[in-house]
């Protein structure tokens, strides 16, 4: 089987997306907690006609008058429907559970006529009393067109503002549907939006549903008119006063004043909630769903809640959404205000940061201004880890979990968090909005690919030993002196250091770096600069250039590659460019870059094959020759072109290390295995030499 493209991998991702947010929101159990602090219980399930308003109408839209009146017949329990004029706008009444209930059937050609629909839409208010409460859009999947689409928006839009608040989509399923026919057609831009701009409430239907001889049909009727009360229950319609009972009062919505979420992938975050609120202060742990372990605990008289999420990682995106949407419904409307990555202290794992994309993957980047990272120790406030979050705007802070007076800390910078987002949480609103943005990004996205963007900022990092011209080569490419520079025998660049500038319209960002392989840095200085010449450049840089001077290629040299790639990973190459400095040596010899080539050592020549023959001259004493610049830049564009936009990340950064760290465990261990045996050799030949003394001994006292 061919290897999937990245156009059908985005679709798959896309499908995917679409499926795990349909009905996911009328699967969420409300929980409630009491001012008190007691325990509280789950909340009992509303009765299905508890959020309907006392004389309620449903309008009926649709592109099939035979979908529309099998609907109708349900709704209002009559096994027959007549309409007198297919169309006009008809008016039916009926009762559930003792309510009334008007049921205002619509003409098909209202989704397909080019004519103004002011006249049906007016007939539509009048017919509906106070209302209309509810929109049903029952949809064939097959015949829904974008222009229809368009036109049921344009409706929605004349009839009411929130009239897509108060909408829910029924798609009939192809009489001749195939296998993953479904899957197929929720890739549809059209349909997608439509169910995103309905909030995600859809329910695919089968043709027999509908049938008033079907032996189901009374409880396909009581589940739309649940669906239908949920729907209004969030989203309640102009007038709606909703009648609870006093058995109800457990729907009653707590008013919380922060709502933290902690998510993770280790067994910590019990342990921070604990630390968060004192193990004394937490409420009893409320669990509806004891299978998927969340909790959900209240701090005694600080207006804070605590909600532990379940590990993503390795989970499907479907139980990530309805685990995600199920922690968004407890927060209530208020939303979260922080999500808190809870990690030990050490080395990042290849799960600690699965956890953190899929949260992101699962409710959009909008989640990341209210993501912070919580590491648990008495950690190096300068790790690795933490500057790359800090420099990624994910702000981290690190504590001792037995440090009570810590807690201050953190709460100081969850309201640091919550006042840059002000006033709102994350709620299920930001998610619509996050994963709407998300699907026009990819829409847009897959009709430019494979182009690389080359109007977009181009991102670079300068790389090589002190003294090769690095920041008088960053210099050239921004137009000006913005880097020090100076001759002296120590590195002159301490960091890293970032500019920017435009060239010919386009902005292009530089990081200059310190020599970061030659022993001007302590170990830690350089993880530090290694990680900020790449965060910096967030998500990443699209080209390393590797700065040598036009001149011998030495053993240096050639062990500076070695611990670049060994550092960086051998995927580096992919990224790379060999930038030469002092191109005024050519022009004074007389000699082109290509013959200074074939002069050049083996060791230069693979390296040179290994970044795909690519490499640039630059004389940095001209640094207002703008054509060695624009000429750099348009190698640089056909590299990130073959790379398909791609580039280097942070990931790759903390994947290379975790190699190097496993490969120097493995040179260690073999290195005391080798030590061991020649040890044990020692041994024997001590032993072989001692017994062959003692027969020495032995003859000469015979003789």
């Amino acid at each position: 089987m061919a290897a999937l493209t990245e156009k059908q991998k985005l679709l798959r991702e896309e499908e995917k997306l679409t499926r795990a947010l349909q009905d996911l929101k009328f699967k969420l159990t409300a929980l409630s907690v009491q001012e008190d602090g007691s325990r509280a219980s789950p909340v009992k399930r509303s009765d299905s006609c508890l959020f309907l308003p006392p004389d309620m109408s449903i309008v009926l839209l649709g592109n099939d008058w035979r979908l529309k009146e099998a609907v109708g017949m349900i709704l209002l329990g009559e096994t027959k429907f007549s309409l007198d004029n297919l169309h006009k706008c008809e008016k039916l009444s009926g009762t559930f559970k003792d309510k009334p209930v008007t049921v205002i059937h619509t003409p098909d050609h209202l989704l397909t006529t080019t004519s103004e629909p002011e006249q049906m839409i007016q007939e539509i208010i009048d017919q509906s009393g106070s209302g209309p409460h509810v929109f049903l859009l029952l949809l064939e999947s097959e015949d829904f067109s974008e222009e229809e689409k368009t036109r049921l928006e344009s409706i929605l839009e004349s009839l009411s503002e929130e009239a897509f608040q108060q909408t829910l989509m029924l798609m009939f399923r192809s009489r001749k549907e195939e296998p993953e026919f479904r899957e197929k057609y929720m890739t549809e831009p059209h349909v997608k939006d439509l169910i995103i701009r309905c909030r995600y409430r859809c329910m695919w239907m089968e043709h027999t549903s509908f049938d008033p001889s079907h032996p189901d049909v009374e409880f396909r009727r009581k589940e739309l008119f649940s669906r239908i009360s949920d729907m209004l229950k969030k989203s309640p319609a102009d007038g709606l006063d909703p009648e609870c009972s006093e058995g109800d009062t457990d729907v009653t919505e707590q008013k919380v004043s922060v709502n933290l979420v902690l998510f993770g992938s280790s067994a910590l975050k019990t342990s921070a909630a604990e630390f968060i609120g004192r193990r004394e202060d937490l409420c009893a742990t409320i669990s509806p769903e004891p299978c998927e372990k969340h909790q959900w605990v209240r701090v005694r008289g600080s207006g804070l809640s605590l909600l532990e999420l379940p590990s993503l990682s390795g989970k499907p995106l479907e139980t990530m959404m309805e685990q995600c949407l199920h922690c968004l419904s407890l927060c209530g409307p208020q939303g979260v205000h922080a999500f808190i990555l809870v990690l030990p202290q050490g080395p990042l794992t290849d799960e600690d940061k699965e956890e953190l994309r899929r949260l992101q993957d699962t409710l959009s980047p909008k989640v990341l201004p209210y993501t912070m990272v919580l590491f648990t120790g008495d950690s190096d406030l300068t790790a690795p880890e933490k500057v790359l979050f800090d420099q990624g705007d994910i702000p981290a802070l690190t504590v001792d979990l037995k440090n009570q007076e810590q807690v201050s800390e953190l709460l100081q910078s969850v309201d640091t968090l919550m006042k840059k987002n002000q006033p709102h949480g994350f709620t299920t609103e930001t998610l619509v909005r996050g994963q709407s943005e998300i699907i026009r990004d990819q829409k847009g996205e897959r009709e430019k690919r494979p182009e690389t963007g080359e109007g977009e900022c181009l991102r670079i990092t300068l790389i090589g030993k002190t003294g090769t011209g690095k920041s008088s080569s960053g210099n050239t490419i921004l137009g000006e002196d913005r880097f020090l520079t100076k001759p002296s025998p120590a590195a002159v660049t301490k960091v890293c250091q970032k500019e920017e500038t435009t060239v010919d319209g386009r902005r292009v960002v530089v990081v200059d770096t310190p020599g970061l392989f030659d022993e001007t840095l302590s170990h830690s200085e350089v993880d530090v600069e290694r990680l900020r010449c790449v965060s910096l450049l967030a998500p990443g840089p699209h080209v390393f250039l590797l700065v040598l001077k036009l001149d011998r290629f030495t053993e240096e040299d050639i062990k500076t590659v070695e611990l670049i790639k060994q550092e960086f990973g051998e995927g580096l190459v992919k990224f790379m460019i060999i930038l030469f400095t002092h191109g005024d040596k050519l022009e004074r010899s007389n000699t082109s870059i290509q013959d200074f080539l074939k002069e050049t050592v083996e060791p230069f020549k693979q390296l040179l094959g290994q970044c795909g023959g690519r490499y640039h001259v630059f004389n940095n004493y001209k640094i207002k020759n703008r054509d060695q610049v624009k000429e750099l830049l348009n190698t640089i564009d056909l590299m990130v072109k073959e790379n398909n936009g791609e580039c280097y990340t942070s990931d790759m950064l903390l994947q290379a290390e975790a190699n190097t760290k496993r490969q120097m465990m493995r040179e260690k261990e073999e290195l005391r295995e080798k030590m061991e045996r020649e040890k044990d050799e020692l041994r024997e030949k001590f032993e072989r030499e001692k017994e062959k003394m003692e027969k020495k001994e032995k003859m000469k006292e015979l003789m």
